[in-house]
């Protein structure tokens, strides 16, 4: 029996800040998808940015394309929002797939596969990103840990945000619930709001089968730096953000604790000559290696994410204190660098 949900009208809503080169990349294989029902592909572009509009002029032909632009001229409010917020009203389509010009289809199924979870029990659908292949292996781990964390916690019906710039959603509930009124002043986090707002409204859905995965071009520097420092500020107006934070911090401190005293027993069992306590200590320390690296390599089996065992633990135990880091540069920061104006 054919799917119903294959038919389903789709605005897919992408916006461009100096991303010429990965739109002119990436925007083919959007406009190329066969997809049995309408849909269209809405850019978002802002004025006097020749290159973007150059990319534009070369697809125009295209019976799927359509683009609108974000004025210089606008001011107290997040100009990456603002562009959300345009293209969700200049969509004709009741659902909106919104993304980013670096995030691309694995192949020309994907809106099929992708659209069939845009259905009527779903009020919200969180995509899922690989990063491409020159992403180092911490960022291609932290990235999929980060997106696994908080589709759980979706699936369990409790969405509180997500680090991938791929989710659907109604048009209707973003006009009916006033789009990013309520953090419109707050430069990014778009899609951790959406998910927190529109998400929590209603039922989300995951679309994590393997046939709706796009590919993310891997982050620079500074993009990757300003990706979790963001996030820093993102999360103090995110409802919920205790109990998402204090579930992870309770792993983190138990995983320290495990590791903290098998180095301290393994440090007094050498000094006391207590080789039963040095012993214990190297088992402990042993099987958590173990225990952690096949755990978590099956998982990133699951997601085709190549990383060597030995590195798991490392990264594990270290992401703690990268995320300490983040936060003490964001505690260092501007404040009014999070923000459109000052109030």
């Amino acid at each position: 029996m054919e799917n119903i949900n294959s038919h389903t009208p789709i605005s897919i809503i992408i916006t461009v800040h100096d991303e010429a080169d990965e739109l002119y990349r990436n925007l083919p294989l959007l406009l190329s998808q066969e997809y049995d029902g309408d849909f269209e592909v809405i850019v978002v572009i802002e004025q006097g940015k020749n290159e973007t509009e150059d990319v534009i002029k070369r697809f125009a032909d295209n019976e799927h394309l359509y683009s609108t632009y974000i004025p210089q001229s606008s001011r107290y409010m997040s100009r990456k929002k603002l562009s959300i917020t345009l293209g969700v009203k200049a969509a004709k389509n009741e659902w909106l797939v919104i993304t980013e010009p670096t995030v691309r289809p694995m192949s020309n199924q994907w809106l099929k596969s992708f659209a069939e979870y845009c259905n009527d029990d779903n009020a919200l659908v969180m995509g899922h990103t690989l990063y491409a292949t020159d992403a180092s292996s911490y960022k291609q781990y932290e990235h999929l840990r980060t997106a696994t964390y908080a589709q759980r916690r979706a699936k369990r019906g409790k969405p509180f945000r997500t680090n991938i710039p791929l989710i659907a959603l109604r048009k209707s509930n973003f006009m009916a619930q006033h789009g990013f009124r309520d953090n419109q002043k707050y430069l990014r986090g778009e899609y951790d709001f959406l998910v927190n707002q529109y998400g929590r409204n209603g039922k989300t859905a995951v679309a994590d089968a393997p046939e709706t995965w796009c590919e993310e071009s891997a982050p620079t520097k500074k993009q990757w730096s300003n990706k979790h420092i963001f996030y820093q500020e993102t999360r103090k107006h995110l409802p919920g953000k205790f109990t998402y934070s204090f579930l992870f911090n309770a792993k983190q401190f138990f995983i320290h604790m495990l590791v903290l005293l098998s180095i301290a027993a393994i440090a007094v069992g050498a000094v006391a000559k207590e080789w039963i306590l040095m012993g214990a200590g190297c088992l402990a320390l042993i099987l958590y290696c173990i225990v952690s690296s096949i755990v978590i390599s099956k998982k990133l089996a699951e997601y085709d994410v190549d990383i060597k065992a030995w590195m798991i633990p490392l990264y594990e135990i270290s992401t703690v204190w990268r995320n300490l880091w983040w936060k003490i540069r964001h505690m260092k920061a501007d404040k009014y660098d999070f923000i459109s104006h000052k109030i």
